[in-house]
């Protein structure tokens, strides 16, 4: 049962009709369920299906990761009725002449899929793969009108720079491109309700700020647990089923795995993110066109976002960490693994900015709620150091939007109503006083409370016009 992906599928069963050759490319974070949508919409109309071989470390010669991708190719031929012959595949010329010959006994009075998941790691060094792949496109597959092909991969730099924007034998013939994202919170709540797990919306956020909306981990709780109790067991003890999670994210989906980790590791302690060549300098990089497309390639994946930080010129683009497993693995998981029931025991909600990135990956619903869903805006964040003179203030959210007015926005994840004390309405007005410069004439500052369960009426209570809760969020 596929769970929430109404508008890639609606896309998807669209193409059975269509009247030419139709070249799909899905791409999108590891574990985000990609293979599992192509397979369940697709059910029954499979020509040809073959998944790519994870890569091998580094001291394997080029000569043996390439003939490893194609004794795993010749394996998928066979299994949907290619004859075998004599010797092994030698080439990705040969094993792409198999397939037209495979193809050519299909039904040409019904539509076919010819699907081939992580793609990237089958272009191995010098093994000529782009070359044949695109001589078999463009020389036979996009003649056939009742053709579906669908490629996959999570290293989505690769998608992107190869197929999208490849400007070689390939260049232009993606006709439909699919991002696959993590769930919604909204979309959370039906997989989890699927588990049967009743949760209630903060329930529902605990695992979202721990896990993101990442299918393959939610499909591990159990029933009759807790959030917390389900996260203990996939990250803490002994016996925790994602162990090596954290590693394998970077290590199937990147080159250069440990730079990856790295940039995650250093805007993991950062809300606010740090400019291109700030992370270049902390962690010792050069500064030149290959560090660029290393942090476009984590933008591609969702694990990170570019934004202009409120006030600044364009040039200081700022790098943000936005994946939540990353982000509570790094600052509640590492160090803590061997500890059983760690999470469920512990008083404290997920820590730190966990809240606020839920809420800025929600930037839609959050937008619908205030009626300004058809108002171009811009999301972005302010911060301004403080003096002997007055304190400073910091603004995780704001929504800059073209009417010139700007929601700000305030989050607070409690396990009840929110209050004003007195202190934070004090806050809020030196935030807003902070901003008020930037105000056009026209223009106004509407302050937005984003919270768990709402707002509890009190003496400031009217300091916030709007308030969106968890329930909101899901909705």
């Amino acid at each position: 049962m596929i769970i929430g992906r109404e508008k890639e599928v609606r896309l998807l069963t669209s193409l059975l009709s269509s009247e030419k050759c139709e070249f799909v490319a899905v791409y999108g974070r590891r574990r985000v369920g990609k293979t599992f949508l192509i397979d369940e919409t697709y059910k029954g109309h499979f020509a040809f299906s073959h998944t790519g071989s994870e890569p091998l470390d580094d001291s394997a010669l080029a000569v043996n990761k390439k003939q490893r991708q194609l004794n795993a190719f010749e394996r998928s031929l066979l299994r949907y009725g290619a004859k075998k012959q004599r010797g092994r595949l030698k080439s990705w010329n040969e094993a792409f002449s198999r397939l037209e010959q495979l193809l050519n006994h299909t039904d040409p009075n019904r539509h076919h899929v010819v699907f081939i998941d992580e793609m990237p790691w089958m272009d191995t060094p010098k093994s000529g793969f782009l070359s044949a792949f695109s001589d078999f496109y463009n020389g036979y597959l996009c003649h056939l009108d009742n053709m579906i092909l669908v490629v996959c991969g999570s290293a989505s730099s690769w998608i992107s720079d190869k197929l999208i924007h490849g400007n070689k034998g390939l260049y232009r013939r993606i006709t439909r491109k699919i991002r696959l994202s993590p769930f919604t919170l909204g979309e959370c709540g039906k997989f989890l309700e699927y588990k049967n797990c009743h949760y209630s919306p903060y329930e529902v956020a605990l695992s979202y700020m721990a896990l993101g909306g990442i299918p393959y981990y939610l499909d591990y709780f159990q029933a009759g647990f807790s959030a917390k109790q389900n996260i203990d067991f996939l990250l803490f003890g002994p016996d925790r089923e994602l162990e090596d999670e954290f590693e394998d994210l970077f290590t199937s989906q990147f080159s250069d795995p440990d730079t990856m980790k790295s940039i995650i590791e250093l805007l993991s302690n950062r809300n606010l993110g740090y400019t291109a060549n700030e992370i270049a300098s902390k962690l010792k990089l050069d500064a030149n066109g290959a560090f660029f497309q290393k942090l476009k390639a984590l933008e591609r994946s969702d694990f990170l976002l570019s934004y202009v930080p409120f006030g600044k010129s364009k040039k200081e683009v700022h790098y943000k960490l936005i994946d939540p497993f990353c982000f509570f693995y790094l600052k509640r998981v590492k160090g803590n693994e061997e500890k059983k029931h760690h999470f469920a025991t512990s008083p404290n909600s997920p820590i730190g900015f966990s809240f606020e990135n839920l809420c800025f990956n929600h930037l839609d619903r959050i937008e619908s709620k205030l009626s300004i869903g058809g108002i171009e805006t811009e999301a972005t964040f302010y911060t301004v150091a403080g003096d002997e003179d007055k304190p400073g203030a910091q603004i995780d959210l704001i929504i800059k939007r073209k009417d010139g007015g700007l929601n700000l926005c305030e989050m607070k994840f409690y396990s009840k109503e929110y209050s004003c004390s007195e202190k934070s309405h004090l806050d809020l007005e030196r935030k807003i006083a902070s901003l008020s410069p930037y105000i056009k004439k026209k223009g106004g500052i509407y302050p937005v409370l984003i919270t768990s369960f709402g707002l509890n009426q009190g003496a400031y209570s009217s300091d916030y016009p709007f308030v969106i809760t968890l329930s909101d969020l899901m909705a």
